[in-house]
């Protein structure tokens, strides 16, 4: 099963104040996680750490962290660091859902990162 997730802001220093819990949350996740990042327009070292600290955590618990929509600012530096050649990168989220049962996470489980929506899925 996968857990979608829509992350509405960028993944900067600034829009993510207060979302370790978030991304911890994420991590311990037992589903692999889908990352939408159709809307971050900008990455910085701190998006970077957390996208990091996400695979890792998923890999070492035998589940995967894969991004899907990822363009712009944020996909010249991935591919300039290589991370998308380490993270399971599935290009465009259309028809997404249709490849793996999806489950989406709980708003009220989880620290609200600023702007984040859960994708539907059903």
């Amino acid at each position: 099963m996968n857990t979608i997730v829509k992350i509405d802001c960028d993944l900067v220093a600034a829009s993510m104040s207060g979302s370790i819990g978030f991304f911890e949350q994420l991590a311990l996740d037992p589903n692999d996680v889908v990352l939408d990042l159709r809307s971050a327009v900008n990455l910085d070292g701190s998006g970077l750490g957390a996208l990091l600290h996400v695979f890792k955590r998923k890999r070492a618990h035998g589940a995967t962290l894969s991004l899907v929509n990822v363009s712009g600012q944020p996909r010249q530096i991935l591919n300039e660091l290589k991370v998308l050649a380490l993270l399971e990168y599935r290009g465009d989220a259309n028809g997404i859902e249709s490849k793996r049962r999806a489950t989406t996470l709980s708003t009220t489980a989880l620290p609200k990162l600023p702007g984040n929506t859960a994708v539907p899925t059903r």
